[in-house]
């Protein structure tokens, strides 16, 4: 490829910088109202689905979690702003009752977020589609729970084009003996007395097969962990864990924490090096969790894994939560070399109604150097970019030693109302490299604002 090296107009980002600093909300995007003044805020958010398909004529129910220190969730889906990026493809409401419901206008594409304040959420991708549903599929296929119990339901759309979505918030669910169980507005079945009754989902003509749900009295789960193993990756040491749940009944919501090198003996309330939430364990079932634990030294390591530390579960057996073993890792001296491995660390903007600028942050996790290579920006692209083809502007970097991280930047003459960028690093393969999957990152959603 010909390639000319790009040149920053770094007074342009100065007074770009200072613009971005100081303007204001996007229109109809201001306070939602005392609502939302009277949340605590969160430390992050998280949108539900993360991605979905709208068919015409069908909508969808967004929920916003809000994430708060020591691992405390809050339903925010009533207390945010909704925004859509394409009001003529699918429109958002912000109406009394009817936060977050996406109703689709034409086929396309949008991303959905929600803002609380200052905290912006992670995007979700809709694709509204002309295709219909097929068939529906529900999980769990059968549900075993104690009276006061819950479990949480969810839904699968299977479309005629061949695509597979999440269809959890946009189908209805029907059950058969409401007096057995209660239908929660977050597809949660809450056990009411013991019996049988059956739950299904719906979708326009299409239903799913039914789900026998047996409620009994007197059950209890019984949580423990089944294995732990562990090896040490790119990121850390991975920590592989088994639970099962030998117990008459379900368990949900609880967590599972792991310590590496615990200098006491955990209880309610400690928070591991590592964690996760687990949504549900049917009975007699078992799963496996891997959790990341970074920064660890050469040597031999104990290693704990504490189910349902905050004993959330009424269980059959509380004495068997805790797990340990022992994790070698291996010095960086006597473990294998690897070539060089080029990925983005990180990929942001600033833009006016004239340029983009974009920088981003590159790092070498090989243990070769790596260079020279291009990298080159796509400003708008539907989907992922190739190898081999130029980007819309480009920079070189004359190497990279390993471990070490690079900054570059280029300013791309162009306005974007609505733009999903990419960085492709190396993009004419000219670096032989231990993993050729991470060398593209995005989209990243670009607004051009104006001033």
């Amino acid at each position: 490829m010909c390639r000319s090296t790009t040149t920053s107009f770094l007074g342009w980002v100065v007074v770009l910088l200072f613009a971005v600093g100081c303007h204001g909300e996007q229109e109809g995007a201001g306070p939602k109202g005392p609502k939302a003044a009277a949340q605590t805020p969160p430390i992050g958010m998280v949108l539900a689905p993360e991605q979905a398909i709208l068919s015409m004529g069908s909508t969808l129910a967004m929920g916003a979690t809000g994430l708060y220190d020591d691992r405390v969730t809050r339903d925010l889906t009533n207390a945010v702003v909704w925004h859509v990026s394409d009001d003529s493809i699918a429109s958002i409401s912000n109406g009394l009752d009817r936060e977050g419901v996406l109703t689709p206008n034409t086929v396309g594409v949008v991303e959905v977020w929600a803002t609380l304040g200052e905290e912006v959420s992670p995007a979700t991708r809709v694709e509204v589609t002309d295709a219909v549903v097929d068939a529906i599929s529900v999980e769990p296929t059968s549900v075993r729970m104690a009276a006061g119990s819950q479990t949480p339901l969810t839904a699968t759309a299977f479309f005629s084009d061949g695509a597979i979505s999440d269809a959890t918030g946009q189908v209805r669910w029907v059950v058969s003996d409401t007096s057995v169980v209660r239908l929660e507005s977050d597809n949660t079945l809450v056990g009411l007395v013991a019996g049988n009754t059956e739950v299904h989902a719906i979708w326009g003509d299409v239903s799913s097969p039914r789900v026998p749900v047996d409620v009994v009295e007197g059950a209890k789960p019984d949580l423990s962990v089944s294995s732990i193993s562990g090896f040490v990756g790119d990121e850390g040491a991975e920590i592989s864990i088994v639970l099962r749940n030998d117990g008459d009944v379900s368990a949900t919501d609880f967590w599972v924490d792991v310590w590496v090198d615990p200098s006491w003996d955990p209880v309610a309330g400690d928070i591991g090096d590592g964690y996760e939430r687990v949504p549900y364990l049917a009975p007699g079932d078992s799963l496996e969790r891997v959790l990341t634990v970074a920064d660890l030294s050469a040597g031999r390591h104990e290693v704990l894994v504490v189910v349902d530390l905050e004993s959330e579960v009424e269980e059959s057996n509380e004495q068997n939560n805790r797990l340990s073993m022992e994790l070698v890792v291996e010095a960086a001296s006597t473990a294998p070399s690897r070539p060089a491995d080029l990925s983005v660390d990180w990929f942001t903007y600033i833009a006016d109604a004239t340029h983009v600028y974009y920088w981003v942050e590159i790092v070498n996790d090989g243990d070769e150097t790596a260079g020279p290579f291009w990298v080159d920006i796509f400003v708008d692209e539907y989907s992922s970019p190739g190898f081999g083809v130029d980007g819309d502007d480009w920079v070189e970097v004359d190497g990279l030693a390993p471990g070490e991280k690079v900054e570059v930047d280029v300013l791309v003459e162009t306005y974007c109302a609505w733009c999903w960028s990419w960085i492709v690093v190396d993009s004419a393969d000219d670096v032989d490299e231990s993993d050729e999957s991470n060398n593209v990152e995005g989209p990243l959603d670009v607004f051009s604002e104006t001033y």
